[in-house]
C-alpha cells in the first residue's frame, strides 16, 4: 500500500477525529465489558488457587467416624503420590457474644504448621497455652457481633460429655485475629449442637488437645500445586491419590478396631485380677471374724459351765443354810436349860450369836448393792446391744445368720443376770429375816431352860450346826469370788462382740461398695464391649470439589460467564450501528473522492482498504484499550463486590491471550462488517454516479402522518423533526438501542442497590413482626420474659435443626414447630404475593429458596434429615416468601407424628416497645439473667449489621453508572455529530432565514431530546429484565435477593439520561455556533 494512502488515512483521522474516537469508545467499552466480565471468572479462580497455594491448603482430607490415630497418619503417609500430612483435632463448642449464643469451632494447630497454614490478620500467634486466635472480622461475623483482641472467649460443651474431657481449659484469652484458609465464605459447615450451624472459629495450640484421636488428617498430593485446583488436570493428579486413600480405610479401620479390642481386653483381665485381690481380702476378713466369733463362743461355753457351777453352789449355800435355822432353838433350849443353871450367860450368848450373823450380812450389804447395780446396768447395756443389732440391715443370709445369733447370746446373758440379781435381792431380804429371829431367840432361851433336861443332846446338836455355819461361810466367801470372775469374763466377751460387730459392719460396708464397684466396673466393660460390636468405622475422603468454600467460590466465579453473554450484547450492536451510521456518513462526504479513485483505476478493495483500515485502526485501539482498562477495572469490581462474602486476600490476574484475541477479534470483526455494509453500495457504482452528490431519497409520508389528528395539531418545526428521526432509520435504531442499554444499565444498577438493601426491610419488617428472639433450655419461662418493663408480647415456638439435601450438598434447615397458628401471625406472616398461608396437620411450608433450590413446588414431598440422620417426609402445602436462610413450618402435631427423637431448641419470639440500643442492651441483660436463658438476639442491630455489610455493593452501582454514561454520550456524541454533519447548509440556511441561537439549538437537539426520551422509556423496561438476570445469577445457596426496583430508581435512571443528553446538547452548542450562514451558499459539488 502506498505510503501517500497511509498517510491520507491519518490525515483523515486527524480531520474526523471525533468520529474516529466515537467508534474506538465504543469499541473500548464493548471489549471491556465482554473482555472484563469474562475475565472475571478465571481471575477470581485464579485467585482462589494463588490463595489456596498461598495458604498450602490441602489437597484431601480425611474423616472418620471412629477418629484417626497416627497409625492411620503413617499408612497414609506412606501412599504414593501423598506429599505431605498433617492431623488435627476439632470440635465444636458453645460461646456467648453479649447476649447472644454462638457454635465455636476450636481447631488445633501445631507451632510450624505447614498446611493450611494460618492467615494472621491482626495481633499476634497465641505463646501461651491460654491463648488463641480468633475469626478475623467479616462481612459475615457482622451480623452477630465478634470478638476483639484482648477479650477472653468462655467455651462451654453443647454435648453431656464435659469439655475438660476433651481440652485442657475453657477460657482462652484472644491475642489475635486470623483467616482460616478452609473458610472462604461465611458458610462453615452444620453442627449438632447450639443453632446447628458453625457460626465461628478459633484456633487453640495442640496441646490443649486431651483426646488421643485426630478428627482429620489433610494431605497434599505431588504435583497438584503445580496446576490449578478448578482444572480438569487438577483433579486427574489428585484423585488417583484419593483412591487410594479409600483402598486402605478398611484395613485401617479393621486394625484400629481390633486395637481397640485388644484395649478392652486388657482393660478386663486387669479389671478381674482387682477383682480377685478384693475378693481375696474381704474374705481374710471374713474368715478373721469367723474364728473371732467361735473363740467368743468357745469363751461363752466356759461361762456358762462357771456359771452352772456357781448357780448349782449357790442352791446347795442355800439349801444348807437352812439347817442353821435350827441354832436358835437349839441355843434357846440349852439357854433355858443354862438359865436354869446360870439362865442369863447362855441367853446372852445365844443373841450375840445372833447378832453376829446379823452383822455379817450387815457387813457384806454394801457390796450387793453395788453388785445388784452392775448386773441392772449390763442388763440395760445388752437390751441396747439387742435393739442395735435387730435395727442393722442384713446385707446377705450369712450376715442375717450372724445378727440371729448375736439377739440369742445377749438374750441368754440378759436371763442368767436376771436370776443373779434375784439372788442378790433374797440376801437383802434375808437382813430383815436375822432381825426377826432375835425375838425367836429369845422364845428359844425360854425353850432351853423348859430343855434343861436334854442339854447335852441339844449342845451336840448345837456344836454340828456352829461348825456346818463356818464351812457354809467359806463357801459363801468361794461363790462370791467365782461371781466376780464370771461378771468379768461376761465384761470382757461383750468388748469382744462389739469389736467383732464393728468388724462385721465394716465388712458389709466394704462388701457393698465392692460390689458396686463391680457392678459399675462390669457395666462399663459391658457397654464398652457393646460399643466396639456396633463399631461400624468409616473413612469419609473427601476432595476439594467436596469443599464448601471452593465450590461456592467457583460457582460464584462461573455466573460471571453468564452475565458475560450477556452484557456485552449492547455494546456490539451499539458499536456495529455507531461504525455502521459513521462510515456511512464517511463515505457519503467522499463519494467524490471514491469516484475519482475508481475513474484512475483503483481497484474496489483498494478504495475500501482505506475505510477497512480506518475503522480497523479504531476497533485495534479501541480493543488495547477496552482489554487495558475492562480486565483490570471489572475483575477488580466484581472480586471485591464478592469478597465482601468471601476472604481471599487479592485478586491475582490471570494472563489470557485467547480472551484478549476472542474480544478484540468479535468486536473488530463486528466493525469491520458494518464497515462493508456501509460502503459496499457505494462501491458497485459508476464512478461517474460517484463524482456526483448522491440523490436525495423521494419523500414519503411517515406513520405519523397518517394519524392526522396529531399531525395537524403540529408546528412547521415539529413536523421536520418528525420527518427527520423516521428518514434516518440506522441512525435511529442506533440511539434508541443505546439510549435504551444505557438506561438499562442504570436501572440494573440501582436495581441491585434496591433489591440487596430490600432484604433488610422484606425480611425483618414485612415477613418478621417481632423485634428479637430468645433461645431457652425449657419451655418455662414465658410468663417470666412477659413480666418484664418492656416486653409486649411473647410467642414461643420449638425450632428443630434438619440438613436437607441441596444440588449434593447437605444445607442446614431450620423446621419451626408452630403450636399456635393464631398467635403465630401476630409474629410472623408467611405469604407468597397476594396468598397468605395457614398451617395445618398435614402439610409444611417452605421458604421460596430453598423451592427452587430443590425444583419443588406445592403438593410435591420434601426430604430431610434430623440430628440422628432419621429421614422425615412431608408434603408441601405452599411455597412462602422468605429471603434469608432456608426454612420449614410446621405444625405442633405434624411434628409428634414424624416421632424423632433429635433435639429441639426452645425459642421465644419478643415485640418490645422499644428498639434503642440502650433500652434493647438492658432488657437483654434481664432476659439473661432468667435461669434457662442461652442467648438474646435483637433484630434491630442485626438490620443495622446488614445495612453496613452491603455497602461496599454500592460501588457496583458507581460502575454501571459509569458504563451507561459512557454508552450514552458516545451515542448521543456520535449521533449530534453525524446530524450536524449532514446538515450544515441547512442550518446555515435557517440562520440566514433569521433564526436565533436559542431556536437553532432546538431544530437540532429536538429530535435527539426525543430519541433520548424514547429510548430511555424503552431502556426502563430492558433494565427490569437484565435487572433479574443479574439477580438471578448473583444469588448465593441461602439468600434469596430481592426483584424489588423503586420507583425513584426509574425515575432517577431516567433523568440521568436527560442529563447525559444535556451535556452532549451543550457540548454540540458550540459547533452549531461555528456554522456560517455563507456555508448556505456553497454548492453541493
Amino acid at each position: 500500500m502506498p505510503s501517500t494512502y497511509l498517510k491520507d488515512i491519518f490525515r483523515e483521522i486527524k480531520i474526523s477525529l471525533g468520529r474516529f474516537l466515537s467508534i474506538l469508545c465504543i469499541v473500548a467499552i464493548g471489549v471491556a465489558f465482554f473482555a472484563g466480565i469474562k475475565a472475571s471468572a478465571p481471575d477470581m479462580k485464579n485467585s482462589a488457587d494463588t490463595y489456596f497455594d498461598k495458604y498450602n491448603v490441602q489437597d484431601i482430607q480425611v474423616y472418620s467416624t471412629i477418629g484417626l490415630t497416627k497409625k492411620d497418619v503413617a499408612a497414609i503417609k506412606k501412599i504414593k503420590g501423598v506429599k505431605s500430612v498433617q492431623p488435627n483435632f476439632s470440635m465444636d463448642t458453645l460461646s456467648q457474644i453479649d447476649s447472644t449464643q454462638m457454635v465455636i469451632k476450636v481447631i488445633s494447630y501445631e507451632i510450624d504448621q505447614k498446611m493450611n497454614k494460618i492467615r494472621l490478620v491482626e495481633g499476634r500467634m497465641p505463646e501461651r497455652e491460654n491463648e488463641c486466635l480468633v475469626e478475623a472480622s467479616s462481612a459475615t461475623n457482622k451480623l452477630y457481633g465478634t470478638f476483639h483482641i484482648g477479650d477472653t472467649i468462655k467455651l462451654q460443651s453443647g454435648t453431656n460429655e464435659a469439655l475438660s474431657k476433651s481440652l485442657k481449659r475453657t477460657k482462652y484469652k484472644i491475642v489475635g485475629t486470623c483467616y482460616n484458609p478452609n473458610y472462604l465464605s461465611y458458610e462453615k459447615g452444620s453442627s449438632n449442637i447450639g443453632s446447628g450451624t458453625v457460626n465461628s472459629f478459633i484456633y487453640i495450640q495442640n496441646t490443649n488437645v486431651l483426646k488421643d484421636y485426630y478428627t482429620e488428617v489433610d494431605v497434599c498430593v505431588k504435583g497438584a500445586k503445580d496446576l490449578d485446583c478448578y482444572s480438569d488436570e487438577y483433579f486427574d493428579v489428585v484423585d488417583p491419590v484419593l483412591k487410594k486413600i479409600k483402598k486402605i480405610s478398611n484395613k485401617q479401620i479393621d486394625a484400629r478396631i481390633q486395637s481397640y479390642q485388644s484395649e478392652l481386653d486388657e482393660k478386663k483381665q486387669e479389671a478381674n485380677d482387682k477383682f480377685e485381690d478384693a475378693e481375696n481380702q474381704l474374705n481374710d476378713a471374713q474368715n478373721k471374724i469367723d474364728s473371732g466369733l467361735a473363740e467368743i463362743q468357745s469363751n461363752e461355753l466356759k461361762l456358762q459351765n462357771s456359771k452352772d457351777q456357781i448357780n448349782q453352789g449357790w442352791n446347795e449355800y442355800y439349801a444348807n443354810i437352812k439347817v442353821l435355822d435350827n441354832i436358835p432353838t437349839l441355843q434357846n433350849a440349852i439357854a433355858q436349860i443354862e438359865e436354869s443353871e446360870k439362865k442369863l450367860p447362855e441367853l446372852l450368848s445365844q443373841k450375840e450369836q445372833a447378832e453376829n450373823g446379823l452383822n455379817q450380812i450387815n457387813a457384806v450389804i454394801d457390796d450387793l448393792y453395788a453388785q445388784r447395780k452392775m448386773i441392772q446396768d449390763s442388763i440395760d447395756l445388752i437390751d441396747m446391744a439387742i435393739e442395735k443389732a435387730q435395727n442393722t440391715p442384713s446385707t446377705d443370709e450369712q450376715t442375717e445368720a450372724l445378727k440371729n445369733k448375736l439377739i440369742e447370746n445377749l438374750n441368754n446373758s440378759k436371763t442368767y443376770l436376771e436370776g443373779k440379781l434375784a439372788t442378790i435381792d433374797q440376801t437383802i431380804a434375808k437382813k430383815a429375816e436375822l432381825e426377826a429371829i432375835l425375838p425367836q431367840i429369845q422364845v428359844g432361851i425360854d425353850q432351853i431352860q423348859a430343855a434343861s433336861s436334854k442339854k447335852a443332846e441339844l449342845q451336840s446338836q448345837l456344836n454340828q450346826l456352829l461348825s456346818a455355819k463356818n464351812q457354809l461361810n467359806n463357801a459363801y466367801v468361794t461363790l462370791i469370788n467365782g461371781q466376780t470372775q464370771y461378771e468379768d469374763g461376761v465384761s470382757k466377751i461383750e468388748d469382744a462382740k462389739n469389736e467383732l460387730n464393728k468388724s462385721i459392719e465394716q465388712l458389709t460396708l466394704s462388701k457393698a461398695e465392692f460390689n458396686i464397684q463391680k457392678h459399675d466396673a462390669l457395666k462399663e466393660l459391658s457397654d464398652a464391649q457393646l460399643e466396639i460390636d456396633k463399631m461400624e468405622g468409616k473413612w469419609i475422603v473427601l476432595d476439594r470439589d467436596s469443599h464448601y468454600s471452593y465450590r461456592d467460590y467457583g460457582a460464584c466465579a462461573d455466573r460471571m460467564d453468564g452475565i458475560a453473554k450477556v452484557f456485552p450484547v449492547f455494546f456490539f450492536l451499539v458499536a456495529a450501528l455507531v461504525c455502521m451510521t459513521t462510515m456511512t456518513r464517511m463515505v457519503d462526504e467522499q463519494r467524490n473522492e471514491m469516484g475519482t479513485l475508481k475513474a484512475l483505476g483503483y481497484s474496489k478493495l483498494q478504495i475500501a482498504s482505506k475505510y477497512i483500515i480506518y475503522a480497523l485502526i479504531a476497533s485495534i485501539l479501541g480493543s488495547i484499550l477496552g482489554c487495558s482498562l475492562g480486565m483490570f477495572l471489572f475483575p477488580t469490581v466484581i472480586f471485591n463486590a464478592w469478597n465482601t462474602l468471601y476472604n481471599i486476600d487479592q485478586i491475582k490476574f490471570l494472563f489470557q491471550p485467547g480472551l484478549i484475541l476472542l474480544a478484540s477479534g468479535s468486536v473488530t470483526g463486528i466493525t469491520l462488517l458494518a464497515t462493508l455494509y456501509s460502503i459496499y453500495s457505494e462501491l458497485i457504482e459508476m464512478p461517474s454516479q460517484l463524482m456526483r452528490p448522491k440523490a436525495a431519497k423521494a419523500g414519503k409520508k411517515i406513520l405519523l402522518e397518517r394519524i392526522t389528528f396529531i399531525w395537524k395539531r403540529l408546528s412547521f418545526l415539529q413536523k421536520v423533526t418528525a420527518r427527520n428521526i423516521f428518514r434516518y432509520k440506522k441512525r435511529f435504531f442506533m440511539t434508541i438501542i443505546g439510549i435504551a442499554g444505557c438506561s438499562a444499565l442504570l436501572v440494573a444498577g440501582f436495581g441491585i442497590n434496591d433489591s440487596i438493601s430490600d432484604i433488610v426491610n422484606q425480611q425483618y419488617n414485612v415477613i418478621y413482626h417481632y423485634d428479637a428472639t430468645v433461645a431457652a433450655k425449657t419451655n418455662e419461662i414465658t410468663s417470666q420474659i412477659e413480666s418484664l418493663k418492656g416486653v409486649n408480647n411473647v410467642y414461643e415456638e420449638d425450632h428443630l435443626a434438619v440438613t436437607t439435601k441441596i444440588e449434593n450438598k447437605d444445607i442446614s434447615t431450620t423446621v419451626h414447630i408452630i403450636s399456635n397458628d393464631k398467635k403465630f401471625k401476630k409474629f410472623c406472616t408467611l405469604f407468597n404475593g397476594n396468598t397468605e398461608f395457614d398451617l395445618d396437620d398435614s402439610s409444611v411450608l417452605i421458604s421460596q429458596k430453598m423451592a427452587t433450590k430443590l425444583n419443588k413446588k406445592a403438593g410435591d414431598i420434601i426430604k430431610f434429615k434430623d440430628a440422628n440422620n432419621k429421614v422425615i417426609k412431608a408434603k408441601i402445602k405452599g411455597v412462602f416468601t422468605n429471603y434469608v436462610g432456608h426454612h420449614i413450618y410446621a405444625s405442633e402435631s405434624l411434628y409428634k407424628s414424624w416421632n424423632t427423637n433429635a433435639k429441639t431448641t426452645h425459642t421465644y419470639l419478643i415485640k418490645s416497645k422499644k428498639t434503642t440500643k440502650k433500652f434493647e442492651r438492658d432488657l437483654g441483660n434481664k432476659i439473661m439473667n432468667i435461669d434457662g436463658v442461652q442467648s438474646v438476639t435483637f433484630y434491630s442491630s442485626l438490620q443495622k449489621n446488614f445495612k453496613d455489610m452491603i455497602k461496599s455493593i454500592s460501588y457496583i452501582v458507581v460502575v454501571l453508572v459509569i458504563s451507561a454514561a459512557c454508552l450514552a454520550f458516545v451515542v448521543l456524541y456520535n449521533l449530534s455529530n453525524v446530524n450536524i454533519s449532514e446538515r450544515k447548509r441547512e442550518i446555515a440556511t435557517i440562520k440566514v432565514l433569521g433564526f436565533t441561537r436559542k431556536e437553532v439549538d432546538a431544530y437540532i437537539n429536538r429530535e435527539t431530546i426525543l430519541l433520548t426520551v424514547l429510548g430511555s422509556l424503552i431502556g426502563l423496561g430492558i433494565g427490569i429484565g437484565l435487572h433479574h438476570l443479574i439477580m438471578n445469577l448473583a444469588e448465593m445457596d441461602d439468600i434469596m435477593f430481592g426483584r424489588t426496583i423503586n420507583p425513584i430508581s426509574y425515575v432517577i435512571s431516567f433523568v440521568m439520561t436527560i442529563g447525559f443528553n444535556a451535556i452532549i446538547n451543550l457540548c454540540m452548542h458550540k459547533k452549531l455556533n461555528n456554522i456560517q450562514m455563507v456555508e448556505s451558499l456553497k454548492a453541493v459539488e
